[in-house]
């Protein structure tokens, strides 16, 4: 979301005090999810692989529905195959998701070095400015957990999914928690 002036920051943090217990809340079920999940990290990328396969033939369908809106027989053919595709893929993701996690394993550390070399490439085009320094470390970083997971692979196939779902829900969690905190706090003022 893109805020015209500070005006409109300041309207909506003021709006939402109101409901910093319910931020919290959120937050806190956010962090348990997150929590639940480190504690099983296979079932965890099993059930990653399900949601992410029936996304997948969900799509498909509409893909395919949206077909026969099309106005000419190869946007019709080509809205068709897509949808069709996408069912088949996600249908071969629900039978068998733990060799579909190897594959998407392989796929993260893929586009995690290409964007961690981006991110450094970018870094250095541009210096002098203030905090290239930042990018190239971003990327470095980013590059660094690329080559990691493409190392452990496939291996780590069984769990890196699940893991990096249970962190990034930890650290949501935590930060809806530290923001309904941080409007109590403002409320309070």
């Amino acid at each position: 979301m893109v805020f015209n002036d500070r005006q409109q920051l300041k309207d909506i943090l003021a709006r939402e005090r109101s409901n910093w217990g319910w931020i919290v809340a959120l937050g806190a079920l956010i962090l348990v999810c997150g929590v639940l999940i480190l504690g099983n990290l296979v079932a965890a990328t099993i059930f990653s692989m399900i949601l992410v396969a029936t996304f997948m033939i969900f799509g498909g369908m509409f893909r395919f529905m949206l077909a026969f809106r099309a106005r000419s027989w190869g946007r019709f053919t080509y809205w068709a195959l897509a949808g069709l595709l996408y069912i088949a893929a996600g249908a071969v993701v629900l039978m068998d998701p733990l060799k579909a996690s190897v594959i998407f394993t392989f796929i993260i550390a893929v586009l995690l070095v290409f964007a961690g070399g981006i991110r450094i490439w970018l870094g250095f085009g541009m210096r002098p400015d203030a905090g290239w320094i930042w990018m190239v470390l971003s990327g470095a970083l980013t590059l660094a957990a690329g080559v990691i997971f493409a190392i452990g692979w496939p291996a780590n196939s069984l769990w890196l999914i699940g893991m990096l779902l249970g962190i990034e829900l930890v650290i949501e969690g935590w930060g809806f928690v530290m923001l309904g905190l941080a409007l109590r706090a403002m409320r309070a003022q």
